[in-house]
């Protein structure tokens, strides 16, 4: 019996290995929490792929950069509280993050790419997906993209949902400007749906 709880470590070894092709690292502490940054970008394709990034600060701060593709271009900025920080960290943890291969990329072409990344205390790592499912990228990093998402809130940018209206007006847009920016915006809000930017 004790034999068996000798070989338990070399059997995790082995399957960590074969996940990820090295043994795990651990998540580092964080300890400087003004020097977190969490991100990611969605490049576009051949076709309507929405295109952008978003970076989540440790202090709670979000700011968005819309490319291509979205119903709001150019950089914009929210808050989320503390907690919505820390379960953003938990998901970089959960997909044991700083164990992940740099890169995942399919032999295919024409799909948009995305990218993670995490910088923290002088360290930062970043992860490269690109049909990555297909190039044996687990799907915790599938996951952690979505979560991205949904934490820091880019569907309001990105297709528009009841809280656009109140995030540019947090902000304070000018709608009655002439500007390209309000141009580009009512151009999308046209195409996308009145109901777009309804602020509640």
């Amino acid at each position: 019996m004790k034999s068996l709880w000798i070989l338990v470590p070399l059997v995790v070894a082995v399957s960590c290995w074969m996940v990820w092709g090295h043994l795990p690292v651990p998540f580092p502490e964080i300890k400087d929490w003004n020097s977190l940054r969490m991100g990611l970008k969605r490049t576009t394709c051949f076709g309507p792929c929405p295109s952008y990034s978003v970076e989540v600060r440790g202090n709670g701060e979000v700011e968005f950069n819309g490319e291509s593709n979205v119903l709001i271009t150019g950089r914009h900025h929210s808050q989320i509280p503390k907690e919505a920080v820390l379960n953003l960290v938990s998901a970089y943890r959960r997909a044991s993050y700083f164990s992940l291969n740099d890169r995942y990329r399919y032999l295919v072409t024409d799909n948009p790419t995305y990218t993670t990344w995490i910088e923290f205390d002088g360290r930062k790592k970043s992860v490269m997906d690109y049909v990555g499912l297909r190039a044996g990228m687990p799907e915790a990093v599938q996951d952690l993209e979505r979560t991205l998402d949904k934490i820091a809130g880019t569907e309001k940018w990105v297709k528009g949902n009841d809280q656009t209206g109140a995030a540019l007006i947090a902000e304070k847009w000018d709608f009655a400007a002439g500007s390209e920016e309000n141009r580009a915006l009512f151009a999308n809000i046209r195409e996308m749906g009145e109901g777009a930017v309804a602020a509640h």
